[in-house]
């Protein structure tokens, strides 16, 4: 398979669970199945990220589904707004930029009470 980004050869991660591949151009993810907990995966790949050594890819936002060739859904992470993704609706696969795996990883206190905030907010105009 070839990247959605860059079109460089998607590498097979071996014991990564779900499958994943990784980019050796652009360094971005690809992650078979996204219906699994993405913190989960997020932190067994995180070890792996690269960064970005090609020129910044996040701009693109308009891809194709590098296993089954269908228009991508632009994605934001339920907790973590800033984290945004690519994923098929067809395969459930998902693609992430270099950099974002390891950011999905932590969850920082300032995130934390930012969505708690958010949910106080929610439940006082019901």
């Amino acid at each position: 398979m070839n990247c959605p980004k860059c079109s460089d050869l998607l590498e097979l991660i071996g014991s990564a669970s779900p499958p994943s591949s990784q980019c050796r151009g652009c360094g971005g993810f690809w992650l078979s199945d996204a219906d699994l907990d993405l913190e989960d995966a997020a932190r067994g790949l995180k070890d792996r990220e690269l960064g970005n050594t090609k020129t910044d890819l996040t701009a693109i936002t308009t891809i194709q589904c590098p296993a089954c060739d269908v228009k991508m859904m632009n994605m934001v992470h339920r907790a973590q707004s800033h984290i945004q993704y690519e994923a098929c609706t067809e395969c459930r696969g998902a693609f992430f930029d270099a950099g974002e795996i390891s950011d999905l990883s932590h969850f920082t206190v300032t995130e934390q009470l930012a969505q708690l905030w958010d949910t106080v907010k929610t439940n006082l105009k019901s």
